[in-house]
């Protein structure tokens, strides 16, 4: 069963997106892929919640805290990013922001959390790949709650146009194969170089 650990090391909380039709649910290597992002992730940081906006009963076998997004009238990453946020404010006081990463991402690098939170702990820190934003990896302080709220409802709820229009920081992941990707998105095994425990 999982626990809340001492935020003494950083107050990080990683903050795993599982919502849309439970994607991250579908079997990869025997084990759903929602899974191997719990054990990708979990080291890296000093606690970890699932963010849905799927009924909670689907995620309670993993052990982990379940935060259903705040925003009945618009569902997307970024209520959940949102959510992800108030709900640390909220329960962990000392935590000084998330780290979030899509649930069906299960090659995320190792070391994803040290790399994103190396810059200025009061801005966005974002994955790119390639020149591509990876909106969904991504340090989020705990301070911008209340400016994505107010974002959601006026109606902009998507995350990249959110990350361009805030202070954020680029962080480049050149390294080998795409770690961000989805196996079961792609025909055929996983590229040569990723590896699942």
């Amino acid at each position: 069963m999982f626990r809340l650990f001492d935020l003494g090391l950083g107050g990080l909380v990683g903050a795993i997106l599982a919502g849309g039709r439970g994607h991250c649910l579908e079997r990869f290597n025997g084990r759903p892929l929602l899974a191997h992002v719990i054990q990708r992730l979990g080291p890296q940081l000093d606690a970890l919640v699932v963010l849905t906006d799927s009924p909670v009963e689907r995620f309670e076998a993993f052990g982990l805290p379940i935060v259903s997004d705040t925003c009945a009238e618009v569902s997307g990453p970024l209520t959940g990013v949102h959510a992800g946020l108030a709900w640390a404010a909220r329960n962990l006081p000392r935590a000084r922001g998330i780290v979030s990463a899509a649930g069906d991402a299960p090659f995320l690098p190792a070391d994803l959390v040290q790399r994103l939170t190396n810059g200025p702990p009061d801005r966005i820190a974002v994955a790119r790949r390639g020149g591509v934003l990876q909106p969904l990896f991504a340090y989020w302080p705990v301070g911008l709650a209340d400016a994505l709220a107010e974002r959601i409802d006026a109606g902009n709820d998507r995350v990249k146009p959110t990350i361009e229009q805030l202070p954020h920081v680029l962080v480049d992941f050149e390294e080998g194969d795409n770690p961000f990707l989805d196996p079961t998105s792609i025909p055929g095994p996983a590229p040569r170089g990723q590896t699942i425990a």
